[in-house]
Parts: structure tokens; C-alpha cells; sequence
């Protein structure tokens, strides 16, 4: 259609690039370069270099709290206790170098540990006890406060080891030692967010937990350890604030939380995740701290004039110097098994008319969701490159069944083996790894990714930047692989790098098959697959099926287009209520009786009625 095909404008094209390789909205440093212009036509001293340090040391502590909001947001999560945990950190690096007189050593890693420690209770409580983020930080945003209180007996901790306050106030080569902190984090952080595979996992998470969990990855780990690591930078914020005002102030960080999301979001990251950038997050962080430094160079006073009656006497000349400068503020190896780069297919002689060998097998399978019991003893077998067709009414368990051969759910008991190996244990990618592909009914895939992200998610093919540092996910070769695949298939995309939330239902659809045919698989689960083609497309995945089949791969079709099972599959199980009930030979079956199966009697006109439904 015109639509699909018609040639994006400039000013689209120069925002898309700027998405796909600087990683940063386009928007966000048009922003900043309008305000850089304005601020310097109203104050001359504002792009002299000395300003910029003193705005990148103003933006220092707010930066670093902004990063860890970029990576718990882009998952689709939210961190609320951001601040309290830094000025808990601030507070227990300083109890530990002051009061216990540990070495500066110590002090440092109080810091970063006890933002961790917070940040992995986050974590704990998101995930096993499936409370909201919003509550759970909520309630440690008031914990981590009262615990600083506590631990300081509510008064601020002086007289830190020159050695700490070197990291806040230092200045080597005549930098501020916490702007290089800063620039070597966010440095760090924009290459795991953008470059290896826990960065593509986390946005994948934010993006679709349900793509995320069905291409293997480990959801709820994964979002411990994000939360973790918030926490963690949480604390590395508060060692920088507490060296540079040269106490631990228990009161440190109130509202420093905001600010730092607010630096995310202007700079691009999405609220409801799939989406961040480190680079944009540093731009939102400028935005906002050159605005106030503009701001106070043009003498503008501040909103709020209790701002200075609630200072400590010990910060109150860090926070003049403040205002004064502006502040408000994988295996890693490469793995690429299963990949075949010369062909989409593999030959396997003798296919046709030969004994198959069992191999899936299913016996007894059971499941339930709380009271209600969805699957009934379910015993299930299907051969190498066998099609079976799995029919049903709405309700009768089909896309439950196969998303415990996924892995997706836990039988309650049963036993499934696949290729000999009892798979009941494992997890969706390790399933996937032995070489079960399945193309769900909602596709699941990561919209806000392109084509080779969500082709490849879980499955990354890594390389060593600059021949020295492993574990950096192989971008080119995704691309060069998902557009080979892509052209095996016969189909059409307008881009392998636009994002597939921008694709048609069936261009969304051959980006699923792709995904399941790219790393060679033994089975192919399709979970109604032409529900929403047109018949052209629907041919075509027809056509498909009866490849693989002459290729030596099982396949198991879900539709509910009776018409289509039977042109292609060997046999027909029909689940009704939970439980296999028949399983028919399609050569020596016939429409009629595939029907009334499905209804459970012989009820010509029910049968005609559920096929006219079909």
C-alpha cells in the first residue's frame, strides 16, 4: 500500500538516524543548542569554559541519578527512592570513614553497597512479592531517609579523610574530579545500554515483558539486577555529594529523584520503557542544569525562599557555589550456534516416506491457574517433520498446551521430552536452544525494536570492540543475517532498522516466522498464524509449512481454519475441556468429523455453524 511504501521526509529520515547511531532523540539537542544560543545572547559568560565545568559540576550528582533512572524506566519500571538512597549512602560511607575510622577505601564501598543493598530490596520486593514499583520505592524512599537519620542520630557527619573529599573537590588537570566520574559513568553505561546484550534485554523487557519471557530471557533476575544497579549508582551519587560538601548530610538528595527522571524523560526516555538513551539522558541533564545556571547568571531569584532557612550550616557554601554554577540541582563469547548463514533451510535426506522418530512427547500434562484447572492429563506426541494440526473451540486449553512445551508456563505434573531429553525443567531459552520455536497468536514481539533486535532477542551474536573487550553485541551481523532471512522468506519490509511497531499485521508476522526459522529449529509451534493475513499471505504461509515439513521439521498448527489444517498436516488432535480428545489421521478423515469432534457429538448443523465461526 502507499502507506507501507511511500518514502519518509528529511526532516523524519535525519530523526530516525539520529535514533538508530547516536542513540538520542533529535529533539532533545535541538533543545539544548536553542538554550546554549539564547543563555549566550543574554550573558556572555555563559560559553566560556570555566561555565561549562561549573554546569557539568552542577549536573555531576544529578547525572549520575539520571542514569540510573534511564535504566530502571527504559525496563518499565520507576525508582522513587533515588534520593533518599544517595543521602543513605552519603551518610554510611561517612559513619564508616569518621566514626569507625575504617580507611578511605572502606568509606567507598560503604557507599556503593549500601545503594545496592537498597536497590536489590527494590528489586526483591517488585518481583517476588509483586508489589508495584511505585509503592515499593515509594515505602524505601521513607526507609532509606529514617535509616540516614538514625545512623547520623539526625546530624551531619564531619571531618571526612582527604582522600574522600578529593573525589568531590579535586581537580586534576584543572577538571572537577566529579565531572570525570560523571563523563567516565555515563561513558560506561551508554555502551551497556546500547551496545551489549543487557542493555537490548533491558529495553526488550520495557518494550514487551512478554516478548522478553518468551525469548528466554530470565524476566524477573533481570529486573533485580537493574534495580541493583539503580541503587548502586544511587550510592556512587551520594559518595560524589557527600566528598564534594565534605560531610554526610542525612537530609541529602530530597527531591533529587524528580529531577533525575525528569532529565530522562526530556531526554527521550520513554515513561512507560522500550525506549532510552544514555547520551539523550546526559543532554536532558544538561538541558536542565544549563537552564538554571542561565538563570542564575541573569540574577533570576529562586521560587521557593525557604530554600535557604532549611540549609545545613555545613552546606551552605557548597550550595551558594551551586547556584552560582547552576545546580538545582550472550554468552559473551560470540555464540552464534544454530545460525546457518549459507541457507534458510538444511536438506535432510530421505523426509518423505520414511519412519519418523518420536520427537516430542508429552504424557499426563496438567495445569492450573489458582482454581481453575485449564488442562486435563493432556498426552500429546509428534514426530520429526511431522505436521500436526491442534484444534479446539475458544477456551479449550491449545495455546495453554503449547506454551508449557515453551516454557513459558510450569506444568503441575506430567512429563515432556523433546529429542530424548526431559525438558519439564527447563526455562523458555533453553528450550529454545534445544530447538523449539513457537509464533504466538500476539506475535510477542518488542515493538519500539527493529527487525534484527527482535529476530535475535535472547540470541545475540557478540564481537570484542576493538579486538580487546568482549561481550559488545555484533549489530552488523544481526542486520546482515535478518535481511538475508527476510529475503529467503519472499517478503517485503520498508526497513530492517525501522521499528516493527511501524509495520503492517503481516509485514509484524513474517518478522515472528523469521525469528523462528533463523537459528535452524526442530519444531515449529504456529499459534493461529493467518488469523489476520489476506489470502495471498495466507498461501504463502501455507506454502511455508509444507517446506518445512519436506525439510525434516515438525510442525504444530493452531488455527482455527479447519480448511487450511487439513490441505497441510498429517494428523489432528482435537482438545476439548482440557483434554485430548481425538486424534485423527487427516488422510482418513473429513471436514464433518473434524467438527463434530470440536462440538463433542454429531450435530451437523453445530459443526456448520462453528466452521462458518472458523
Amino acid at each position: 500500500m502507499a502507506s507501507e511504501t511511500a518514502q519518509p521526509g528529511f526532516w523524519a529520515r535525519v530523526q530516525r538516524a539520529s535514533v538508530e547511531r547516536l542513540h538520542i532523540r533529535l529533539e532533545s539537542l535541538l533543545v539544548l543548542v536553542a538554550l546554549s544560543a539564547a543563555m549566550a545572547l543574554l550573558s556572555p559568560f555563559f560559553l566560556s569554559l570555566s561555565n561549562f565545568l561549573n554546569i557539568l559540576l552542577a549536573t555531576s550528582t544529578i547525572g549520575v541519578l539520571a542514569i540510573a533512572a534511564t535504566f530502571v524506566i527504559g525496563s518499565g519500571g520507576l525508582d522513587l527512592s533515588l534520593g533518599s538512597v544517595m543521602g543513605l549512602a552519603g551518610v554510611a560511607g561517612a559513619f564508616v570513614a569518621v566514626n569507625l575510622g575504617w580507611p578511605s577505601v572502606f568509606a567507598v564501598i560503604a557507599c556503593v553497597l549500601a545503594g545496592s543493598i537498597a536497590g536489590y530490596i527494590n528489586g526483591q520486593l517488585v518481583t517476588r512479592a509483586f508489589v508495584p514499583a511505585f509503592i515499593v520505592t515509594l515505602g524505601m524512599l521513607g526507609l532509606a531517609r529514617g535509616l540516614a537519620l538514625v545512623i547520623s542520630q539526625g546530624r551531619a557527619i564531619y571531618g571526612l579523610p582527604a582522600e574522600i573529599v578529593y573525589i568531590g573537590q579535586g581537580r586534576p588537570l584543572g577538571v572537577p574530579m566529579p565531572v570525570i566520574i560523571f563523563v567516565l559513568t555515563a561513558i560506561v553505561a551508554h555502551c551497556v545500554l546500547a551496545y551489549t546484550r543487557f542493555g537490548r534485554h533491558t529495553l526488550a523487557l520495557g518494550d514487551s515483558e512478554g516478548a522478553a519471557r518468551a525469548a528466554g530471557i530470565r524476566v524477573e533476575q533481570h529486573r533485580r539486577i537493574i534495580y541493583t544497579l539503580s541503587g548502586a549508582l544511587a550510592g556512587l551519587a551520594g559518595l560524589l555529594f557527600t566528598a564534594r560538601v565534605n560531610a554526610g548530610d542525612p537530609t541529602a538528595g530530597i527531591n533529587y529523584e524528580l529531577t533525575a527522571i525528569t532529565a530522562a524523560i526530556i531526554g527521550g526516555t520513554n515513561l512507560f520503557g522500550g525506549r532510552a538513551s544514555i547520551l539523550g539522558t546526559m543532554i536532558g541533564a544538561l538541558i536542565m542544569g544549563g537552564l538554571q545556571n542561565g538563570l542564575t547568571l541573569l540574577a533570576v531569584p529562586r521560587l521557593d525562599p525557604r530554600h535557604d532557612d532549611r540549609r545545613a550550616d555545613h552546606g551552605r557554601a557548597a550550595e551558594r557555589a551551586d547556584a552560582a554554577c547552576g545546580a538545582v540541582l550472550l554468552p559473551a563469547d560470540g555464540d552464534r550456534r544454530g545460525a546457518d548463514p549459507r541457507g534458510l533451510h538444511r536438506s535432510v535426506p530421505g523426509a518423505e516416506g520414511v519412519a519418523r522418530m518420536t520427537l516430542l512427547s508429552l504424557h499426563g500434562i496438567r495445569k492450573s491457574f489458582g482454581a481453575v484447572d485449564v488442562l486435563h492429563g493432556v498426552d500429546l506426541s509428534v514426530a520429526a517433520g511431522e505436521v500436526v494440526g491442534l484444534v479446539g473451540d475458544n477456551g479449550a486449553g491449545k495455546s495453554t498446551l503449547m506454551k508449557t512445551i515453551t516454557g513459558i508456563y510450569r506444568a503441575d505434573t506430567g512429563s515432556i521430552e523433546f529429542d530424548g531429553k526431559d525438558i519439564l525443567a527447563l526455562d523458555p531459552g533453553q528450550r529454545r536452544r534445544l530447538g523449539i520455536e513457537m509464533i504466538y497468536q500476539d506475535l510477542s514481539l518488542a515493538k519500539q525494536q527493529d527487525v534484527a533486535s527482535n529476530i535475535f532477542l535472547g540470541r545475540e551474536p557478540t564481537k570484542r570492540l576493538l579486538g580487546l573487550f568482549p561481550g559488545f553485541v555484533d549489530k552488523a551481523e544481526m542486520d546482515r543475517q535478518a535481511a538475508r532471512m527476510v529475503e529467503r522468506l519472499g517478503a517485503h519490509l520498508p526497513s530492517i532498522n525501522r521499528s516493527v511497531g511501524s509495520f503492517s499485521g503481516g509485514q509484524q508476522q513474517t518478522v515472528a516466522i523469521a525469528r523462528a526459522l533463523t537459528f535452524n529449529p526442530k519444531l515449529v509451534i504456529m499459534d493461529e498464524p493467518t488469523a489476520a493475513l489476506a489470502v495471498r499471505e495466507v498461501q504463502s504461509v501455507l506454502d511455508l509449512i509444507r517446506r518445512l515439513k519436506s525439510e525434516g521439521i515438525a510442525v504444530i498448527l493452531i488455527s482455527h481454519r479447519l480448511n487450511d489444517v487439513l490441505s497441510v498436516t498429517d494428523r489432528i488432535v482435537v482438545l476439548r475441556h482440557g483434554r485430548a480428545d481425538a486424534d485423527l489421521v487427516t488422510a482418513k478423515t473429513n471436514m464433518n468429523e473434524v467438527v463434530s469432534r470440536i462440538v463433542g457429538g454429531g450435530d451437523i448443523s453445530a459443526a456448520a455453524a462453528h466452521e462458518q465461526r472458523g
